[in-house]
């Protein structure tokens, strides 16, 4: 069980995500209650990178759930910006643990497929530069499954970022790769955060990763 109240360092006087109290609890197999979290409280100010450790199973995904959208919490709050949360807001990018790509769609239309969900108009030029930009250039035709593990990341990175998301979550997205591959990517992350900066929070359980990264 998640139970934190902490404030990092503040970069803006502004707070880009603010969680406030949140807990949740489901209901176990047996019908026992069980709480995965419990009064959490946390403020990201605008333009910082912020990670939390901690073991698997202690509630890290179930706060991003919430953090998004996806999840309606049992108690508490979620404000992007000053708003409170009331369902998936499109300020909010999520990259999730597996890359979750369409496997019968090519990289380029999967990373276009936000655009889909939120009823836009495809930037064709936004995609082509981000598609540059995560290094895919000669694969943007490719489906997922003539990619690497490493490079279908890549792919998710570009599609979290595509709507232009002012916050950016990630769920330990590079946790089932390959240790070498995982540097590198961490590498690569740094890299496109500095050109395509967001208020990120990432979750993870590797103490080198929290620390190289935030």
């Amino acid at each position: 069980m998640l139970h934190m109240k902490t404030r990092p360092a503040t970069v803006s006087a502004r707070d880009a995500l603010t969680i406030t109290g949140i807990s949740h609890i489901v209901q176990g197999r047996d019908g026992r209650q069980l709480t995965i979290l419990d009064g959490v409280d946390l403020s990201i100010g605008e333009g910082e990178f912020v990670s939390i450790v901690g073991t698997s199973g202690c509630g890290k995904s179930t706060l991003l759930n919430l953090a998004s959208g996806l999840l309606k919490p049992s108690g508490g709050s979620v404000s992007v910006f000053g708003d409170r949360l009331s369902g998936i807001d499109r300020r909010i990018g999520y990259m999730f643990q597996v890359d979750a790509l369409l496997p019968w769609r090519s990289i380029r239309k999967n990373i276009e497929l936000p655009f889909e969900v939120a009823g836009r108009k495809v930037d064709r030029a936004y995609v082509d530069e981000l598609i540059d930009l995560v290094g895919l250039r000669d694969f943007a035709d490719a489906k997922p499954a003539q990619l690497s593990g490493g490079m279908r990341q890549r792919a998710s990175i570009a599609r979290a970022l595509v709507l232009k998301p002012s916050v950016l979550l990630l769920d330990e997205p590079f946790g089932a790769l390959d240790d070498m591959t995982r540097q590198n990517l961490n590498l690569e992350l740094l890299r496109i955060w500095t050109e395509k900066p967001a208020t990120t929070l990432l979750v993870t359980h590797g103490i080198s990763e929290a620390i190289f990264l935030a």
